[in-house]
């Protein structure tokens, strides 16, 4: 069986610069198509935006894709929308068209989970009723089986094959004059790998009728739709199937009958897109009633202040400004200062080393100690580089050109922050100055750009 190496990306296009964007976000590894299937039916991709490399905007995705990279070069497997309905998000919406609630997808699930039980059960009595339906009107049935169908059939009951230059009308011809006690298994035979290959393999929520049509034939598919067993949790998905069985042309009982099973799957739509607006109405009202709630709670604070006899400053937001800045000046001070201490020579007698303290202190130099930094984040701007692991400590970059939503998120990450002095904007430098006295997180300025030296100096 043909192996698959199964790599899903989240693709873009940065509406600043136009570049097309891809961020790699699960490899399955080798395995077999089915498998792989199964694999991607049970994984939840977080959504999140990620930025472009050349203007540091963020975004969410646009489309979902897989590739194989079993081969010397990647082959699409699949790329869909993000937000339509074959790939519906979950949670908030944002900016996505069609998503689902949490208990929506939840039901969902537990559908999924139901269908082999739903079969196993209900199978024999849907063969019955398909073969009846079948047998009804024998000629026109076998008008919609195509050749590798009528193959099955023929192998199911035991009857030659014809050649391989035989016509799709010979095929249809032969099976048209049938016995009719061969017929129930034929049918069986030559429609199983549509019933439980296409139809319960495949996710309700990516049945793709207009092809099922093509290759099945609308009478087939009508009926296949309207009685094969489904858990209850996927009912509104078989309706909206058979809504787009509906042609536009319907007349007599019946088609009275599909277009109001058109209109019922056309009102449901509706229906889940007003859910979906009242949800996010509802998040909203109770946002602002949270922020209400909380301002509620502050003046209460202050009232009770005032009743116990003290004093209720407000302070100026420009004044928080400057003595954040005043802040960020103290530091600076204080680091030259240190800098300035550091070259005042020592006149002290400098210790005599023995033989035995020699080796030691040259193992000293060479391995210096990193241990107050282990398990800490530090940030170091002013190069580029992926991040790394160097002794337990953990290291991200920044290049250090411009005061961007990519520079704040590197810092907020970091424990401590890392000036490379020769490689990074003076805007840069000022805007971690200040945040690093604003949020009292250590502030280093070095010289050097080598990963170890950086981490001695810290």
């Amino acid at each position: 069986m043909r192996k698959i190496h199964g790599v899903v990306y989240f693709e873009r296009d940065c509406r600043k610069c136009q570049k097309r964007l891809v961020a790699k976000v699960h490899d399955y590894g080798l395995l077999d198509f089915e498998t792989l299937d199964e694999k991607v039916g049970h994984t939840e991709f977080e959504l999140r935006p990620f930025e472009c490399p050349k203007c540091g905007q963020a975004e969410y995705p646009q489309t979902l894709a897989m590739y194989n990279k079993a081969g010397d070069k990647p082959e699409l497997i699949f790329r869909k929308a993000l937000g339509s309905k074959e790939m519906p998000v979950v949670g908030e919406g944002g900016t996505y068209g069609v998503a689902r609630s949490v208990e929506e997808q939840a039901e969902y699930d537990r559908g999924l989970e139901k269908i082999s039980d739903v079969w196993e059960r209900g199978k024999a009595e849907f063969w019955d009723g398909y073969t009846a339906w079948a047998m009804e009107d024998w000629r026109k049935a076998v008008a919609e089986l195509e050749v590798p169908e009528m193959v099955a059939g023929y192998q199911a009951v035991g009857i030659l094959l014809l050649p391989g230059s035989a016509s799709v009308a010979a095929w249809r011809k032969a099976v048209r004059e049938m016995e009719e006690k061969k017929r129930r298994e034929f049918w069986q035979a030559a429609n199983t790998e549509m019933i439980e290959k296409d139809i319960l393999w495949v996710f309700p929520d990516n049945w793709d009728m207009e092809k099922f049509i093509r290759r099945y034939g609308r009478e087939r598919m009508r009926y296949v739709m309207l009685h094969v067993p489904l858990p209850e949790e996927l009912e509104k998905w078989r309706t909206e199937a058979i809504a787009q069985l509906v042609k536009k042309k319907k007349t007599g009982d019946t088609g009275i009958l599909f277009e109001r099973i058109g209109q019922l799957g056309q009102e449901l739509d509706r229906q889940r897109r007003r859910s979906h607006q009242l949800s996010q109405l509802l998040r909203e009202e109770r946002q602002q009633k949270a922020e209400l709630e909380e301002k509620l709670s502050t003046l209460r604070r202050d009232l009770e202040r005032v009743r116990e006899g003290r004093k209720v400053f407000l302070r100026d937001a420009d004044d928080i400004r400057k003595i954040r800045d005043l802040k960020g000046l103290v530091r600076e001070l204080r680091a030259e200062v240190e800098r300035l201490n550091a070259l005042i020579p020592d006149v002290e007698e400098e210790p005599t080393v023995t033989e035995d303290e020699e080796p030691q202190r040259e193992a000293e130099k060479s391995e210096p100690d990193l241990s107050h930094l282990e398990g800490k984040t530090v940030a170091v701007f002013g190069r580029l580089g992926d991040v790394e692991e160097v002794e337990g400590i953990r290291v991200i970059y920044h290049d250090g050109d411009r005061v961007d939503l990519s520079m704040a998120r590197v810092a907020r990450e970091a424990d401590v922050l890392v000036v490379l002095t020769r490689l990074i904007s003076h805007g840069v430098m000022w805007r971690l100055k200040e945040y690093a006295a604003d949020q009292g997180k250590e502030i280093r300025f070095v010289r050097e750009t080598g990963v170890r030296r950086i981490l001695e100096r810290v």
